[in-house]
């Protein structure tokens, strides 16, 4: 049971930091784009973002880290068993 609990746990965090690191890179390019230049860059990422359906992912990611949470209630085990 700790194993499951350990893996959801490092899902859970792993998770929360992707969407930090996503929400900052995001934010670096609409800084770039406003500021102009670097055209060819911000055209590769925003292609890129399409092609891995970045907004699909980014649900999911967070759902997931619902599911991790409740998972890692149910998998506590509880005193007296």
């Amino acid at each position: 049971m700790q194993y499951v609990g350990d893996g959801v746990h490092f899902l859970k965090e792993a998770f929360n930091g992707y969407r930090r690191l996503v929400s900052l890179c995001r934010r670096a390019v609409e800084v770039v784009e406003k500021t102009g230049g670097q055209a060819a860059l911000v055209s590769e990422i925003r292609e890129t973002e399409e092609d891995i359906d970045l907004s699909y992912l980014r649900r999911m990611c967070r759902e997931a880290s619902i599911v991790a949470r409740t998972a890692s209630f149910a998998f506590r085990p509880s005193c007296g068993r």
